[in-house]
């Protein structure tokens, strides 16, 4: 997204998140289990409404420490003009 764009936001809501097996970073040099302490990426599906209209869409993740839930809030900001050009906020601060 470019900064010059004039961004908006709007409330989303997550439809559904998928954890992104073969994408994750080892927090330990040591773990325990075969997944143990890693941290995944997650193909989220979310929903939100702009200029009247819904929009679905599809974003990866960074690596985060759980998966989003499906039906939890997040914030999406999107281009004004292009509202499918879009990213979200989850509640811990963090932007996809």
């Amino acid at each position: 997204m470019k900064k010059s764009a004039k961004t908006q936001t709007a409330e989303g809501t997550v439809l559904s998140a998928k954890k992104i097996w073969f994408v994750h970073i080892n927090r330990h040099p040591f773990r325990p289990t075969d997944r143990g302490g890693a941290l995944f990426s997650y193909r989220v599906t979310f929903r939100f409404e702009a200029d009247g209209r819904e929009y679905t869409c599809k974003k990866r993740s960074a690596f985060l420490p759980r998966c989003p839930l499906a039906g939890e809030r997040v914030i999406v900001i999107y281009e004004a003009d292009r509202p499918e050009k879009c990213r979200i906020r989850f509640c811990d601060g963090r932007t996809e």
